[in-house]
């Protein structure tokens, strides 16, 4: 049996997941990106494999945030999964990257936070009518 990785490394690897994702990328495109195989850009995702400094300081350039990007919320493991659930099925899943992706390209500070406040307050509208 291998030994079993850091839950650090399946962070790390979400956190490439998800920003390779907010730009539209697959995973061959990252890893032509970077001059890795899309196995290797796979098992980075998932966490199997661990990112090591040289692979780390290609896919930060090639993602376009800096190295620390990948560690600034990692304090500590997390417990119990993320408190907030997230709609199940594909079509949920869809509408909620489209949706980051279309906020990822608004570049007024102000306008994103009145974009969160219209969605804050829909979505407490919306408690309330389930209630």
């Amino acid at each position: 049996m291998p030994p079993r990785l850091h839950p650090f490394n399946h962070k790390v690897g979400a956190k490439v997941r998800n920003r390779r994702m907010m730009l539209g990328w697959s995973q061959r495109q990252l890893a032509e990106r970077t001059g890795l195989t899309f196995q290797q850009i796979q098992k980075y995702e998932n966490g199997v494999n661990r990112i090591d400094p040289a692979c780390l300081m290609a896919l930060s350039a090639a993602l376009g945030v800096p190295p620390a990007w990948f560690f600034g919320d990692l304090a500590a493991p997390a417990a119990e999964p993320d408190p907030v659930p997230l709609p199940a099925g594909d079509q949920a899943r869809r509408q909620i990257l489209t949706l980051a992706r279309a906020f990822n390209r608004i570049a007024d500070n102000a306008m994103r936070e009145r974009v969160v406040t219209l969605v804050e307050a829909m979505a407490d509208a919306d408690d309330g009518a389930a209630a």
